[in-house]
């Protein structure tokens, strides 16, 4: 492998970890300010965070696989993952607008439960992903 593609997909899977660890730690605050923006809502205050740094952390692996696809040849399955998340990621963020417009409409526990459900499938892009660019940046 080229040493510039290994690089590269070290940084990018630096990125991926430290938005993820971002993600998982998110609900790890014991309580929001309820005077402020979120009013206390953690559901809420996760989804907003979830849904753009899911994006940007997918979107950086989706540029990295299509400009690098030569080089990833010995790896058909990221090239097969890609395409997958190119064809069904667009619907599922656009469905976790929609959940969380939903929530913050009327934020109730179906409503919440819902928005979660959009949020996991966010989730395992952003997972796969990961696992993806962690596998291509520790080849020897």
């Amino acid at each position: 492998m080229k040493k510039a593609l290994k690089d590269y997909a070290i940084i990018i899977a630096s990125f991926i970890s430290i938005a993820t660890l971002a993600l998982a730690l998110s609900g790890c605050a014991t309580t929001l300010n309820p005077q402020g923006i979120y009013r206390g809502d953690k559901v809420m205050y996760q989804a907003e965070l979830a849904i753009p740094a899911t994006y940007n952390v997918v979107n950086s692996f989706l540029i990295f696989e299509e400009n690098n696809r030569a080089a990833l040849s010995g790896w058909p399955e990221v090239k097969k993952f890609a395409d997958g998340i190119r064809k069904t990621y667009p619907s599922a963020e656009a469905t976790a607008h929609v959940m969380l417009n939903a929530y913050k409409a009327n934020p109730n526990p179906g409503n919440a439960e819902n928005l979660t459900k959009a949020l996991d499938v966010l989730r395992a892009a952003l997972t796969g992903a990961s696992a993806y660019m962690v596998q291509i940046g520790t080849v020897k």
